[in-house]
């Protein structure tokens, strides 16, 4: 009797173990959208918005002029819309000369003062190609921008991103997978009813 109930645990722990990993398992969503976008310059109508249209035939682009000391790309998700961004994307352009290089994701809640949330160096300049990247983060920011000191072959001339993705996970299609607790319920409700089950048969087997 005792074999049966942990087998009937060990299934369910296991049945649980799966969904659970398929859940985090799940895709991201890009969050950015309805919010507002703005950039420490722009040229030839390549304005801050276009790289959070989701249009990749759209691109923003800073200012020309050698030796600038940095460029920034800035997204307002809106008061009362703040995310705890741990994971974005950036999508370069076909500018040999205005890919990033060096740069710093930061974040803010009064955009003022500024936290460093994720720093990448020497990046290779490849162009027209998108890039997740993630790091840990709990807090919640309404602000969000990159904030680039390095650029491609002409140094520090302009910087230009097709696209920028802020990401969180996506909800999980379907019914959400049951809590530990829940599946420790219906484990307990299968193995009473396996055992009145076997009491059942042992009844039979003694009147027989």
């Amino acid at each position: 009797m005792s074999a049966m109930i942990r087998s009937c645990v060990g299934t369910m722990v296991a049945c649980y173990v799966l969904s659970a990993t398929a859940t985090m398992a799940a895709a991201y969503v890009d969050v950015t959208g309805s919010g507002i976008a703005s950039a420490s310059s722009d040229q030839y109508g390549d304005v801050a918005a276009h790289a959070f249209d989701d249009d990749l035939g759209t691109r923003w682009r800073s200012y020309g002029d050698l030796d600038q000391p940095s460029f920034w790309l800035k997204y307002d998700l809106g008061a009362g819309n703040e995310r705890a961004i741990a994971r974005y994307s950036l999508t370069t352009t076909y500018f040999v000369n205005y890919q990033p290089i060096d740069w710093e994701l930061q974040g803010s809640n009064d955009d003022q003062a500024w936290t460093p949330l994720h720093t990448v160096t020497d990046a290779p300049t490849a162009t027209s190609t998108r890039t997740e990247y993630s790091y840990a983060n709990d807090t919640a920011y309404r602000y969000y921008r990159v904030f680039v000191t390095e650029t491609g072959d002409l140094p520090n001339y302009a910087v230009s991103f097709g696209e920028v993705e802020l990401l969180v996970p996506a909800p999980p299609e379907g019914a959400a997978v049951p809590t530990l607790g829940e599946w420790g319920a219906l484990c307990l409700v299968l193995a009473l009813a396996l055992v009145a089950a076997s009491r059942v048969r042992l009844v039979r087997t003694v009147s027989a």
